[in-house]
């Protein structure tokens, strides 16, 4: 009796001790790229402004880029740094992206 109850007591902690791993589940989703906004649409050169992106949706990530000048942080807000020289209109583009959907969008920020 004492070694049915030993292993029916490890067949038990075999049992609780099992992972469920299902690595196939993602929350991420992006139900709508809402908006994408400056601070300041116009800047001068060397100057910097805010521009933050909107959504709707659970643990999104997001990507930035630019076609002059830096972008300093990450996530849904990020700082826009105008190159030194060179005046004109820059556009960044932020892409919104979740395991069901990914969306982007453009703003234009013109550095005097």
């Amino acid at each position: 009796m004492k070694k049915i109850f030993v292993v029916f007591l490890l067949v038990f902690f075999i049992i609780s001790c099992k992972k469920d791993h299902n690595d196939n589940t993602d929350d991420s989703t992006l139900n709508t790229f809402i908006s994408l906004t400056a601070e300041n649409d116009t800047i001068s050169l060397g100057e910097s402004t805010k521009i933050a992106a909107v959504i709707d949706g659970n643990n999104v990530s997001f990507s930035w880029s630019a076609t002059a000048g830096d972008i300093l942080g990450s996530g849904n807000e990020i700082t826009y740094v105008a190159p030194p020289c060179t005046p004109g209109n820059n556009e960044i583009t932020c892409t919104a992206s979740a395991s069901n959907n990914s969306e982007t969008k453009k703003i234009t920020i013109v550095v005097l």
